[in-house]
């Protein structure tokens, strides 16, 4: 019982976060939020620079074109962490992609649950159609590492709302990168980076 309850408050809880922070059926990912952080705005709203240095990871993409900090825990206490997404030289720390992770180490049912549960809240107040697909995370070259997503594309920007379970393999795990349920808000331009240039 108590964990159906703790299910319960989570979903309505992300439910209040979408309905609070979306224009009813938003057609801009900006008008989204996670962890009440909007793409687009500065990371320096949110974090000190001292919090992002300190950050539990930082990873830059090829070319350093853009780089992410990987923080422990989130300010609203929804997610196990948040990524988010800048480019190294930017002063003002623009984010062009944000993630909040919850981890489900070696529960990848309960992942795909969440994930189901988490898509028919967002059908209900986004009136973009979503698309699903599987494959090996770009990130694992042997592809033992997989992921299964949800996605919308907002087709004016080519932005991206993505609801995510990344079953990562042994090797991943043993380093940290544990099995996980995240949903991530991204700007066209950062997409357009991962799918063409940062794991080629």
């Amino acid at each position: 019982m108590r964990l159906i309850d703790t299910m319960f408050k989570f979903f309505l809880k992300l439910i209040l976060i979408f309905i609070l922070t979306t224009k009813l059926y938003a057609d801009d990912v900006r008008d989204l939020e996670i962890d009440g952080m909007s793409l687009g705005d500065s990371a320096l709203k949110y974090y000190t620079k001292k919090e992002l240095n300190n950050a539990l990871e930082k990873f830059y993409y090829k070319n350093k074109k853009f780089m992410y900090y990987f923080l422990s825990g989130s300010k609203l206490g929804e997610y196990d962490a948040i990524q988010i997404t800048v480019k190294p030289n930017d002063k003002n720390y623009i984010m062009y992609n944000i993630d909040g992770h919850i981890s489900y180490d070696r529960k990848m049912e309960e992942c795909y649950d969440r994930m189901e549960e988490a898509k028919k809240d967002i059908n209900s107040i986004i009136s973009i159609k979503s698309f699903s697909d599987k494959g090996s995370h770009p990130m694992d070259k042997t592809g033992n590492s997989k992921y299964s997503r949800i996605g919308y594309i907002f087709n004016k920007t080519g932005d991206l709302a993505e609801i995510i379970c990344y079953d990562m393999s042994k090797k991943y795990e043993e380093q940290g990168k544990l099995d996980r349920f995240a949903i991530t808000l991204g700007l066209g331009e950062f997409k357009k980076f991962l799918t063409n240039e940062a794991y080629k």
